[in-house]
């Protein structure tokens, strides 16, 4: 659970975010986009596995059939700067200890997302907004957000341990 690894689409809920919090109607934005496969940006091209043309279920149709084009769009909208902090709102590059719940790690690391480039190309902030190569996310980190998004805040994580019974489960705490 502390591996560190690309938050991929968890990130296009974050870009989301980002949008709205930035005063963007993030809905209607993405019904006016059109995914072709790909898209090139200053910088580089990037790609979509699937290209279904035009999006005009807006975010839902985005979601729905987790399109990079309209994600990476959307960061691009909204700029470095605002993509960035969404980020940090949601712990990237913030240290374990300033978080509740967040272990540290033998080595001195953080069960937390890192942000590997604040600002670059057209491109870079395509593939920021879609969670390709520019973050990364431990498995902890990504079901914290989780929580955020399930019940309105972070959950405090705890290790269970559970024996199978004759009506099921029975975790207990582990120290």
């Amino acid at each position: 659970y502390h591996q560190p690894r690309e938050p991929v689409s968890f990130a296009k809920i974050l870009t989301t975010a980002a949008g709205l919090r930035a005063g963007h109607d993030a809905d209607a934005e993405v019904r006016g986009m059109a995914c072709n496969g790909s898209q090139r940006y200053r910088g580089g091209v990037l790609w979509c596995s699937y290209p279904p043309g035009p999006l005009t279920g807006g975010l839902k149709e985005g979601f729905a059939i987790s399109c990079n084009i309209a994600f990476a769009n959307l960061a691009v909208e909204i700029g470095w700067p605002a993509m960035v902090d969404e980020l940090h709102r949601w712990g990237f590059d913030r240290p374990g200890d300033e978080r509740p719940g967040v272990p540290t790690h033998r080595d001195g690391g953080h069960s937390a997302g890192r942000i590997l480039k604040t600002e670059g190309t057209e491109r870079e902030l395509a593939s920021l907004g879609v969670g390709l190569d520019l973050t990364e996310i431990t498995p902890l980190h990504a079901a914290l957000l989780g929580s955020v998004l399930a019940r309105g805040e972070m959950a405090e994580p705890a290790l269970l341990s559970a024996v199978d019974g004759v009506l099921g489960l029975s975790p207990r705490p582990l120290a």
